[in-house]
């Protein structure tokens, strides 16, 4: 995005940033979630360059080359052995690790959440990302149907809140356009727990027209981890689509949300959420989208609408249309460009890249 064309958009982004913020960070390293590796991670296509990330270890060994100070990554697979080797390479790498997993589906699902908690403890994990379930918009037709798999998200948590209590860790569920902040906020007081919290993306609650930093600055005293991701977007004949950018190439006020964060919720560690695919569409004038959502204010539309025709780009990349190669190259310089943004812009520590991954950014 064009410098020009991001500060046009601040004003609509609401505050400006706090300019103590970056000191705040020293000595703290930006994380990376897996899903920025879209494509590296268990992909089918190899080169030398860019070899697939085979398993967790793959990933930690090329996350200390770049300066990953935590990685959040799946531990369904582990088994101990595997455990006791990211155990070894964490402290070895100064790399902490939170994992990600599936909460439990029913009763019998219990003992599979369990073992995979423990499993995730002996590796060193005390933090759990996971989410509740599907966009809303695209799941579900009718809000009685909605309602019902709410009623259900209530026991699913109260299993994995007992579980957590009971091996000792955390759970951090991610606001996956599921849920308003609203809904967020009084399922947080419903539980009532502190094994459970927050995973704060800083930019999917935008897909229900919700501002990203009203929702950091409603949520973040809830927040056990967080997904940092930047936005590009685009206004199209029945809404907007929305994808990820390369942190400071979006149209989101970061430092001002990394202030917030910082003052609510001052341990939590920042995970780059960079997926390198193609953008998501967000229906919100089609007639369907507000079938879940039918006491939604117009006002939040508006603002919306204003905000994407304000700082909607012309168009967003095609990454379906790249060759493999190509989306390999891609992927990694976002990640790269992000990682040297935080250092640069937001204040996180200055990363050390390999000299020969250097050279070909």
């Amino acid at each position: 995005m064009l410098r020009r064309h991001l500060l046009l958009c601040l004003p609509v982004l609401l505050a400006p940033s706090r300019s103590s913020f970056a000191a705040t960070f020293k000595g703290q390293r930006l994380g990376l979630a897996i899903q920025s590796y879209a494509h590296r991670w268990k992909g089918n296509h190899s080169s030398i360059q860019f070899p697939a990330f085979r398993d967790v270890l793959d990933v930690m060994d090329h996350g200390r080359e770049i300066g990953v100070g935590s990685l959040q990554i799946g531990v369904a697979d582990w088994d101990r052995d595997l455990a006791q080797q990211v155990r070894a390479s964490s402290e070895s790498y100064d790399m902490k690790v939170e994992g990600s997993l599936r909460l439990p589906q029913a009763v019998g699902d219990v003992d599979r959440f369990t073992r995979e908690l423990r499993i995730g403890k002996e590796a060193g994990i005390t933090i759990f990302h996971t989410v509740l379930g599907p966009r809303r918009y695209e799941a579900f037709s009718k809000l009685s149907d909605f309602e019902q798999w709410k009623g259900t998200v209530r026991r699913t948590l109260e299993w994995a809140e007992t579980v957590a209590r009971k091996v000792g860790v955390k759970i951090a569920i991610e606001n996956h356009q599921d849920f308003q902040v609203a809904e967020w906020l009084e399922l947080m007081k419903a539980i009532s727990s502190s094994q459970v919290g927050i995973c704060l993306n800083t930019s999917s609650s935008l897909g229900l027209l919700e501002l990203p930093l009203e929702t950091v600055r409603q949520l973040a005293p809830y927040t056990f981890s967080v997904h940092l991701s930047d936005l590009a977007v685009h206004q199209v004949e029945d809404g907007f689509e929305m994808a990820a950018a390369p942190l400071g190439q979006g149209i989101l006020n970061l430092p001002e949300m990394l202030s917030i964060l910082r003052s609510e919720a001052p341990r939590v560690e920042y995970h780059l959420k960079m997926p390198t695919i193609d953008a998501q569409h967000i229906p919100c004038l089609r007639d369907s989208y507000w079938d879940t959502m039918p006491n939604k204010s117009g006002v939040d539309l508006a603002r919306t609408v204003a905000l994407v025709q304000k700082c909607g780009l012309t168009k967003l990349p095609q990454i379906s249309s790249i060759s493999e190669q190509g989306k390999l190259v891609l992927e990694e310089k976002n990640i790269l460009d992000s990682f040297h943004h935080a250092a640069k812009s937001l204040g996180f520590y200055q990363i050390q890249i390999m000299k020969a991954q250097a050279e070909d950014h």
